[in-house]
């Protein structure tokens, strides 16, 4: 597999769980305040993680726009 190929897949993978938590964290049967909370950090931080690979490979962006990190 190219280093190409994996990066779609880590990304894909990454918006997949993503959108999975956006749509889980709205649910009205949550047991209590904390379980919303903590899935909540958790979207969060997959948020970064997706932001940071589309900056760092130029997802969406003009290809002068990509960072170096």
């Amino acid at each position: 597999m190219t280093n190409r190929i994996y990066l779609a897949l880590k990304y894909k993978d990454a918006q997949i769980i993503k959108h999975a938590l956006q749509e889980y964290v709205k649910r009205l049967d949550a047991k209590n305040k904390t379980d919303i909370e903590e899935e909540s950090v958790l979207l969060n931080s997959i948020e970064e993680e997706v932001n940071l690979f589309k900056m760092k490979n130029g997802i969406g962006q003009e290809k002068s726009e990509c960072i170096d990190i």
